[in-house]
């Protein structure tokens, strides 16, 4: 009776471990999804609801406003698109250029600065979007728009250094 009892017993240890197993797993897979998820919601192109269907439901938007919506908002993803995707592979670039035994630094400068030029043309197409959204808006859908564009517009001194929830964080200290 005994070697039965120790059957069941390690019987009984290896389902627990094998349960144990499947839910660490699936508790590592949901915490992945959730993490790109928020990733997602938090990248630098989209720091606030500015997704469009978002962005009218929260201004309350009547028929006429939504479709002269529509036109300026799929004028700006156009434009944020292409420039997002610019900044990206000068990004890459200049990263590829650093990681190099001896990377050129006025190759490093000119990717800077064109970075710096795309950022620009990411705010001046940001800033003239709102300019647009906020014609069609009434006084109370203005408040709303300025507390939904806030995010883009306000610097967070605390924040200079961080990225962005990813990882390591650089103190100002």
């Amino acid at each position: 009776m005994r070697a039965e009892q120790k059957i069941k017993f390690l019987t009984w240890g290896i389902v627990v471990l094998a349960l144990l197993n499947v839910s660490t797993i699936g508790t590592i897979i949901y915490h992945i999804q959730t993490e790109k998820k928020q990733m997602g919601f938090n990248s630098e192109r989209y720091p606030g609801p500015l997704k469009g269907r978002e962005l009218m439901e929260h201004l309350d938007f009547t028929a006429q406003q939504r479709e002269s919506f529509h036109s300026h908002n799929r004028d700006f993803m156009e434009a944020i698109s292409d420039i997002n995707r610019s900044l990206n592979e000068s990004r890459n670039n200049l990263f590829a250029e650093l990681q190099k035994a001896k990377p050129d630094t006025v190759r490093c400068n000119l990717i800077s600065a064109e970075i710096g030029r795309l950022h620009k043309a990411l705010k001046i197409k940001t800033y003239r979007f709102y300019l647009d959204v906020k014609k069609i808006c009434n006084e109370e859908q203005r408040e709303k728009l300025n507390k939904a564009f806030a995010p883009v517009f306000s610097f967070d001194g605390g924040q200079q250094f961080r990225h962005r929830g990813r990882g390591h964080h650089w103190n100002n200290d």
